[in-house]
């Protein structure tokens, strides 16, 4: 399952890449996360999130899925 994964991590890398040369537009910006108080839950400090490949594995994913649903609905409901 390992190898599955690294695979689909070298394809989201080339769509990534592909998106970005097609003038893809790139909406990075700092997330935060915060840590609440147990009792409380009151937030006690602000972090920066860690976006790791995983994450932009899944983005990946999600974009593709998307532009291919939204390419079937203008295929089957072209005045829309």
């Amino acid at each position: 399952q390992a190898g599955a994964v690294k695979r689909l991590a070298v394809l989201a890398r080339k769509f990534r890449e592909r998106r970005i040369k097609a003038g893809a537009l790139t909406l990075a910006s700092p997330e935060v996360k915060f840590v609440l108080d147990s009792e409380s839950l009151n937030p006690t400090d602000v972090q920066a999130y860690t976006i790791y490949e995983a994450n932009a594995l899944v983005e990946e994913f999600m974009l593709l899925a998307n532009v291919t649903v939204s390419k079937k609905i203008l295929r089957h409901y072209p005045t829309l």
